[in-house]
């Protein structure tokens, strides 16, 4: 009878699901579609400098420096670090073939790093519970865009820039061996981590691909930083808030906002870039639902590289500013 009753249960919990998850949908298509109406001049100028900051700070910046992070990579020689893959293995009990994406996460930035990650899932080099920690720390922002284009276009300052750098790096190698504690090492693939063939044409269709796909995420997230400022004003809460969802209109909007001390705007800006933001992530979950590597561990270690960020900006801020 037990059983009875609660297979009716589960039965009618289903029904109801089905029942008002399209009222649900429908409700929150209305709210955004009444949303855009009331704050239809708020998200046209949020637009408009979404694609201004793309047009001259992001691309000016981060175009270049795309193409000499991937003409850098392509120049690493993979074969000759197999002492260091053999490190990268001892620390983050991972496979030595995750140097591979790790270094594309630090170099060339997301979402190259959980795209490489899924290929050798996909593959069967690294295992799910390897694959699963590795993409917490892999998907990272690449020089291009921190150095050029937060630090010395939007904070004016490139020793900034270089701090929320090497705060971001710093803070995913600890989070990476956090959770590598209790881990056991892994039975090492014989796969070669070789150098990539060099192609300067390459090398500028994946700058150019990258630029747009920072720029394109940059300026739809910007439409919802413009609603959220008209519903909260320019507030500590609004900072809070849109330093969770995208690094390039978050970097933006704290250089010029008046409420904080530039000390605190730089903390800020260094848990954003450290977190990631909605957007970056995603882009990752585009990658991911072609799998079944769970995002669990992900956000969560997402969420204190984000905050490890910020303490190691605020350390190196206090030594080297």
């Amino acid at each position: 009878m037990n059983q009875k009753y609660q297979l009716a249960g589960s039965s009618f919990k289903s029904d109801i699901i089905k029942i008002f998850r399209p009222l649900l949908t429908l409700a929150l298509i209305l709210a955004v579609f009444l949303l855009s109406l009331l704050y239809s001049d708020r998200i046209s100028h949020s637009v408009k400098s979404g694609l201004m900051l793309c047009a001259n700070v992001i691309i000016p910046s981060v175009f270049p420096f795309m193409i000499l992070s991937d003409l850098l990579y392509r120049f690493l020689d993979f074969s000759s670090m197999k002492r260091l893959g053999s490190v990268f293995e001892r620390v983050f009990r991972i496979d030595r073939a995750g140097l591979y994406p790790f270094f594309l996460g630090i170099l060339c930035g997301f979402p190259l790093g959980v795209k490489c990650v899924c290929d050798l899932y996909s593959d069967g080099v690294l295992s799910k519970n390897e694959a699963e920690r590795l993409i917490g720390f892999c998907n990272n922002t690449g020089p291009a865009f921190l150095v050029a284009g937060v630090g010395v276009g939007l904070r004016k300052s490139l020793p900034e820039g270089l701090i929320i750098y090497i705060s971001m790096g710093l803070s995913a190698i600890i989070v990476g061996i956090l959770f590598s504690i209790n881990e056991r090492m892994p039975k090492s693939s014989d796969t070669n981590l070789l150098k990539r063939d060099f192609s300067l044409t390459s090398s500028i269709k994946n700058a150019g691909f990258g630029t747009l796909g920072v720029c394109s995420y940059l300026t739809f997230f910007a439409c919802i930083v413009g609603l959220l400022r008209g519903l909260l004003g320019e507030t500590l809460p609004y900072l809070l808030i849109i330093s969770f969802i995208e690094i390039g209109s978050a970097a933006s909007i704290l250089s010029k906002t008046a409420i904080l001390s530039s000390s605190l705007t730089l903390l800020f800006t260094s848990f954003a870039v450290g977190f990631s933001g909605l957007s970056v992530h995603l882009q990752a979950i585009s990658y991911l639902n072609e799998t079944d590597i769970s995002v669990k561990k992900y956000f969560v270690m997402k969420l204190l590289e984000g905050i490890f960020a910020a303490a190691i900006t605020f350390i190196l801020s206090k030594v080297f500013l």
